[in-house]
């Protein structure tokens, strides 16, 4: 595994070893030595899964069948990040897939079984690759809410999971020094990506003059201050839980929201990316399942900013993937997308209030 990496950080043009050491396991234990079938095979479960998760979480939000059908057809025939995912066997398209079934498990009453698989599955989405980082904290941020049970059940099985992925690398390749190596490379790869790759990140810290690892620090202090923020608050949160059935609908957005803020705030950020955002449009789309006071101007409204949102995500750049320009008309939809987020949240937690404050007099 070592040697593999120093091949591919010694050349430029190859793969990029983002991945992790457990990403690149699995995949070793998948393929053969058969390329073309294997790729056909890799397109044909992305395509499946791509497609499972998008009807999946159409479901979930309660999207009318017409409105499900568009979904399907703007962002697999439409949706120009998709299919570079495709062409260049990336993972986006599965990730969205891992993101789907753990919102499945969460869209229902936790019992023992959902709350240990979905531990593993946070886990699992980790370190597989770490572009699912802020939804794994956002789940994180569900766990400490829980009750003591579920927080038990949830954390053994992120705990066997994070073994299992931790161990696997060194057992099949031979090697107990994969993930040190990894860490240790993925310093100096970053450095020779970032300069190809469009990032808020790196505008940032330009702008403010400050460095990489500022932001990065204040990014995760926040973080932090957020986490001991609920769970001090976590009774509370239960109260409303069983209060409020949409609570749930909340949490899912939240969830997604996380993949938009992971793109906002990477210093590496390619293309096929905005594959990851599909959720979160789908989460914001006017539906059955959850939100208080959906009148028509407010829906036909949300749909029209959603469209302007895809308008900007789908652009198809002149030149090549990464460079900016080319990703600031991505990038703006992708804040667009993240402020329509944010601002539901808002509006769902107003709603809530005024709906308390008029109970009494009902």
């Amino acid at each position: 595994m070592s040697e593999h990496l120093d091949n591919i950080l010694s050349q430029p043009d190859g793969f990029h070893p983002t991945g992790t050491p457990f990403f690149y396991t699995l995949f070793h234990l998948a393929c053969t030595e058969d390329f073309d079938a294997d790729y056909r095979r890799f397109q044909t479960s992305v395509v499946f899964c791509y497609v499972a998760a998008l009807y999946l979480l159409c479901v979930l939000r309660g999207v009318s069948w017409v409105e499900s059908v568009v979904i399907g057809i703007l962002w697999t025939r439409v949706f120009y990040p998709y299919w570079i995912d495709l062409y260049f066997a990336n993972v986006n398209g599965l990730q969205v897939f891992l993101m789907t079934v753990f919102l499945c498990l969460r869209a229902r009453p936790t019992t023992a079984l959902r709350a240990f698989a979905s531990g593993a599955l946070l886990a699992f989405m980790l370190f597989l690759k770490p572009t699912l980082l802020f939804c794994t904290a956002v789940g994180i941020y569900w766990i400490v809410r829980e009750t003591p049970r579920e927080i038990f059940l949830t954390t053994a099985g992120a705990v066997l999971m994070a073994a299992f992925a931790l161990f696997l690398p060194g057992y099949v390749l031979g090697d107990s020094c994969e993930w040190s190596d990894w860490l240790r490379r993925m310093g100096s790869t970053l450095a020779h990506y970032e300069e190809m790759s469009g990032s808020l990140f790196n505008w940032t810290a330009d702008a403010g003059h400050m460095s990489k690892a500022a932001v990065i620090v204040g990014s995760l202090a926040g973080m932090a201050v957020l986490f001991l923020f609920f769970w001090s608050r976590r009774a509370e949160f239960l109260a409303r839980r069983s209060a409020f059935p949409y609570v749930r609908r909340e949490e899912g957005l939240i969830f997604c929201l996380g993949a938009g803020v992971y793109i906002l705030m990477s210093p590496l950020v390619w293309y096929y990316y905005f594959v990851l955002l599909a959720p979160l449009f789908i989460a914001l789309m006017p539906g059955k399942n959850g939100g208080l006071w959906e009148h028509p101007p407010m829906v036909w409204g949300r749909r029209a900013a959603l469209a302007n949102c895809f308008g900007m995500l789908a652009y198809h750049p002149p030149m090549n993937l990464g460079a900016m320009p080319e990703l600031v008309i991505p990038l703006l939809g992708a804040q667009l997308l993240v402020g329509l987020g944010i601002a539901e949240v808002v509006r769902t937690r107003w709603a809530e209030r005024i709906s308390r404050s008029r109970a009494p007099s009902a």
